[in-house]
């Protein structure tokens, strides 16, 4: 599990260079991580789209799809 500041590095990370830029495609390193989803079902999900915001509540980090659904 990564300590605080780590988090909110990532979360700037993603504000500044991810956040309204098409997502081409997506790998997944670890399938198990994933819950209720398969990773082809994601890429196709997320495939277009862009990431519309990032937050983060403690040690969780959370990005915000364009359609309006979050990834945790």
């Amino acid at each position: 599990m990564p300590e605080l500041p780590d988090v909110e590095n990532y979360c700037r990370y993603l504000e500044r260079h991810g956040l309204h830029k098409k997502i081409e495609g997506v790998a997944v390193a670890a399938p198990k991580i994933l819950k209720g989803a398969s990773p082809e079902g994601l890429a196709r999900t997320l495939k277009g789209r862009t990431l519309a915001g990032a937050h983060h509540h403690g040690k969780h980090l959370f990005a915000e799809v364009d359609d309006g659904r979050w990834l945790a």
